[in-house]
């Protein structure tokens, strides 16, 4: 399966910033991939954030799904074929996520 359904990247607006990329977990021989619960995100200005995501390849169109917890915060995106989420924390750090799709513009 192409990996870009079976990983979440995580980069910043600020392009010298390393972009992070967290594998998605193949849930036995379904066609679920998870990072199978939130995962703590320690950020480079130093704040923390919560991330999950998960695709779901069985159908014709991939289902994708991130979330973004931070401080009772929480964003919840789901799409077909994938996304692309900006995020501004609470010290107004923007974080992108992505499954699938191209590359930001």
């Amino acid at each position: 399966m192409n990996s870009r359904f079976t990983e979440l990247r995580i980069f910043f607006r600020d392009e010298e910033i390393p972009e992070r990329v967290l594998p998605l977990e193949r849930d036995g021989s379904s066609e679920f991939y998870s990072l199978g619960s939130e995962r703590q995100l320690a950020l480079p200005n130093g704040e923390t954030i919560e991330v999950y995501a998960e695709a779901n390849l069985a159908g014709s169109t991939p289902d994708v799904s991130v979330s973004v917890i931070q401080g009772g915060r929480d964003l919840d995106i789901r799409c077909g074929y994938g996304v692309i989420v900006s995020y501004e924390t609470v010290e107004h750090f923007d974080v992108l996520l992505q499954i699938g799709t191209g590359a930001w513009e």
